[in-house]
């Protein structure tokens, strides 16, 4: 049996570990992008926006099932880790990226990363 609230509080450590560090490296270079309001300036950016997701391969896999009577939805999106607050495309796709590599390591859960640019 696969226990889906341990897993929820792995991926919800590891976005959180992976956002510190990725965030980290952005502040480095500095902000990149102001963001306004009309003629008013309301924050910053470091990286270009974007979303990432994690979506299943085969819906047919045993840990797709289990994940599917746990949530009670048939998707093909991974939807137990809290997406990151930030809106940089690089702190996102690195996040879902670690996620991915956990679950696909420890439950052969054939999930990957879609991304996008906003």
């Amino acid at each position: 049996m696969i226990d889906f609230e341990k897993i929820k509080k792995d991926c919800e450590k590891i976005a959180r570990e992976t956002e510190e560090q990725e965030v980290e490296k952005l502040k480095n270079n500095g902000f990149r992008f102001i963001i306004k309001d009309g003629n008013k300036t309301v924050g910053f950016l470091y990286d270009s926006c974007g979303m990432a997701i994690i979506k299943f391969k085969d819906k047919r896999s045993a840990f797709y099932k289990s994940y599917k009577k746990y949530m009670k939805e048939d998707s093909d999106i991974f939807r137990m880790y809290p997406p990151s607050a930030r809106q940089e495309i690089s702190v996102n796709k690195a996040i879902a990226y670690n996620i991915c590599e956990y679950l696909n390591n420890n439950f052969n859960a054939k999930v990957y990363v879609k991304f996008w640019y906003d």
